[in-house]
């Protein structure tokens, strides 16, 4: 009569915190085609030494995946950084302000230059868990950690409507770029 301690259901068979993640995992695998064939991307360097990032590219699709954690990845600290992106979009360094952030044995999986339903998502600073297009609409769910700043690049042919669930929220839109 053993149990896993790890797992996402508890002995008393409530979820655990744990249970979202692995939902929010799991519908961005299903959704984010571009990941099931990537090519190891040109190396990318954080801002601190305490993060590692691991980069991976679509060869197809010109998708780019950042992992970003701890390096070593048994560090619990929080730590904060940036680093450099570089796609067909252009070059940009990630955030435009303010830093990511790592806390404890927490990652990030990070996408930029992807097609997202009729826009393309230059990069945000935010995970994607999944995207739909319902007739004329096009949703997209990203998410964050409490208390973190997140930042979304999405480039449109015209302005767009934009609709916040939660949260505090700005844009602006740049008619001559579509950013």
């Amino acid at each position: 009569t053993s149990y896993d301690y790890g797992a996402a259901i508890d002995e008393t068979r409530r979820l655990r915190d744990k249970a979202a993640t692995m939902k929010q995992l799991g519908q961005f695998i299903q959704a984010v085609m571009p990941l099931t064939q990537m090519i190891k991307g040109a190396p990318t360097k954080a801002s601190s030494p305490a993060i590692k990032i691991y980069h991976n590219v679509n060869p197809q699709t010109q998708t780019h995946f950042y992992f970003a954690m701890h390096e070593p990845s048994s560090a619990v600290t929080h730590d904060a950084f940036t680093f450099a992106l570089s796609t067909a979009d252009g070059d940009y360094t990630v955030p435009k302000q303010g830093t990511l952030r790592i806390n404890g044995q927490d990652a990030k999986i990070l996408l930029a230059g992807y097609n997202l339903e009729r826009q393309r998502l230059v990069y945000s600073t935010s995970e994607l868990q999944t995207h739909l297009q319902l007739g004329a609409t096009d949703l997209a769910l990203f998410y964050g950690r409490e208390g973190e700043d997140a930042e979304t690049l999405l480039r449109y042919s015209s302005l767009p409507s934009i609709e916040v669930l939660a949260g505090d929220v700005s844009s602006t839109f740049d008619a001559k770029t579509g950013d």
